[in-house]
C-alpha cells in the first residue's frame, strides 16, 4: 500500500458548497411531487408532509456527521472503524447512485425542454460537467451557485403564484385510504425520491476550515452546517408547499403510475412545469375546483344555482384554461335565450331583466354548462345547444 501525503485545499465556502448540495438535493422537488399524486392521488399531500419531516431529520444527523468526519466520507467514513467491507459496499453504491443519477438528470433536462434526441444532449451535457471539474470543486462550486440563484428565485416565484389556491388545494385535499402497508409503500417510494443530502459529506474534505482549527485537527462545521440548514429549509418547505398547491389542480388522474392533466397526458414527471402553465401562465383562469365527491364528480355549482335550478354540464372552474378552449371549441353554436321565469330571479337580476345574471355563458372561458345563470350583467343569457 502506498500512503500519500497530498492534501487537497480547502476552499470551499458556505455558498458554494450550498450550491453543490443544492444541485443534488434541492432539485429533487422538480419530479417527486408529481411521483407522490401518482402513488396517492389526492391524498399524496400525507405522504409529501412526512417525507420533509423525515427529510429534515436526516439534514440534521448529517450536520453531525459532517462535524466529526470533516475529511468526507459521510456515513460510509462512520462506520469504517466497525467494518471495511461494509463502508467498501456502501461507497460502491454511492458511487453508482451518482452515476445513475446524473444520466436520469440529465436526459429528463432535456426531455423538459423538448429537444430531440435528448439522449445525445444528455450524454454531452454529462461530459462537459465532467471537463469542468478538472478546475477543481471551488470553481465548480462557483459555476454551481451561479446556477442555483436563478432556479431558487424560479421556485420561490412559483410558491408565490401557488399560495393564491391553496384553500382549493384543502378543499381537494383527501385522507389516505388503502391501509398501512400500501401507504407505507408509496412513502418509501416518495423518500428515495428525495434524496442527495448525503452528496455534502462527499465535500468535507475541501470546505473551509472553522476559525482555530488545523489540517492536523481539521473541523469544518461552521461551513457544513450553514449549508444544511440554507439548503434543508428551501427543500422542506417549498416542497411542502407544491405538494400542497398540487392539490388544487382538478381533473388529474392516475393512469398506470403516470398522472393525466386534462389535454396534457403524462405530468409526472412534469408536473411543476405543468402547475407553473395554469397558475403562473394562465392566471386569468381560477384553479379548477373537485366538489367533496371526488375528483370524478362533474363540476361544482355556485350557490345561485344550487338554489334556482339543477347543474347539467361542466363548470368554468373544473377545466383549466387550456382544456376548457379546446372543448368550447367543438361546441357547435351557442345561442342566445332568455329566461323569465320568478325561480330564477335571484340568478339573473330583476323580473324586468330576464336573462341577465352574474356568470358568463357561451363564450371561451365561460361556463361550458347548458342551464345556468345566464350572461354577463347587460347581457342576454347564452345557451349552448349540439
Amino acid at each position: 500500500m502506498i500512503a500519500s501525503n497530498t492534501k487537497r485545499p480547502r476552499n470551499v465556502d458556505t455558498p458554494r458548497a450550498a450550491a453543490i448540495l443544492y444541485g443534488d438535493w434541492g432539485t429533487s422537488k422538480a419530479y417527486v411531487v408529481g411521483l407522490a399524486f401518482a402513488v396517492a392521488g389526492y391524498s399524496s399531500f400525507w405522504l409529501i408532509a412526512a417525507m420533509c419531516l423525515l427529510t429534515a431529520l436526516v439534514g440534521v444527523n448529517y450536520m453531525a456527521i459532517c462535524k466529526h468526519y470533516p475529511d468526507g466520507g459521510g456515513v460510509y467514513a462512520s462506520v469504517r472503524h466497525r467494518s471495511e467491507i461494509i463502508s467498501i459496499v456502501g461507497a460502491f453504491l454511492l458511487t453508482a447512485d451518482y452515476i445513475v443519477t446524473a444520466a436520469i438528470s440529465a436526459l429528463s433536462a432535456f426531455n423538459y425542454l423538448g429537444v430531440s434526441h435528448p439522449e445525445l444532449f444528455a450524454a454531452l451535457s454529462i461530459a462537459i460537467i465532467g471537463g469542468l471539474n478538472v478546475f477543481g470543486p471551488k470553481h465548480t462550486g462557483g459555476l454551481a451557485f451561479l446556477v442555483s440563484i436563478p432556479t431558487v428565485i424560479v421556485v420561490i416565484l412559483l410558491g408565490l403564484f401557488c399560495v393564491p389556491h391553496l384553500a382549493d388545494a384543502v378543499h381537494n385535499l383527501r385522507p389516505l385510504t388503502g391501509g398501512f402497508w400500501k401507504n407505507w409503500s408509496g412513502f418509501v417510494g416518495v423518500v428515495l425520491a428525495l434524496s442527495g443530502v448525503e452528496a455534502v459529506a462527499n465535500a468535507t474534505g475541501v470546505m473551509k476550515l472553522n476559525p482555530g482549527s488545523t489540517d492536523a485537527k481539521p473541523c469544518v462545521s461552521k461551513t457544513s452546517t450553514k449549508a444544511i440548514l440554507w439548503v434543508m429549509i428551501e427543500v422542506c418547505v417549498f416542497t411542502a408547499l407544491l405538494g400542497l398547491a398540487m392539490h388544487a389542480l382538478g381533473g388529474l388522474q392516475i393512469d398506470k403510475g403516470d398522472v393525466d392533466a386534462p389535454g396534457n397526458p403524462g405530468v409526472r414527471d412534469y408536473m411543476l412545469r405543468y402547475m407553473g402553465q395554469i397558475f403562473v401562465a394562465e392566471p386569468s383562469a381560477p384553479p379548477p375546483v373537485i366538489s367533496p365527491a371526488g375528483p370524478s364528480a362533474s363540476c361544482s355549482v355556485s350557490s345561485c344555482c344550487r338554489r334556482s335550478t339543477r347543474d347539467c354540464g361542466f363548470d368554468r372552474h373544473f377545466l383549466p384554461d387550456v382544456a376548457r378552449r379546446r372543448v368550447a371549441a367543438a361546441i357547435p353554436k351557442a345561442e342566445q335565450v332568455r329566461r323569465a321565469e320568478p325561480r330564477h330571479r335571484d340568478c339573473h337580476g330583476d323580473s324586468g331583466d330576464p336573462g341577465r345574471g352574474r356568470q358568463g355563458h357561451g363564450r371561451p372561458g365561460g361556463s361550458l354548462c347548458g342551464w345556468r345563470c345566464g350572461g354577463y350583467r347587460h347581457q342576454p343569457g347564452r345557451q349552448f345547444h349540439g
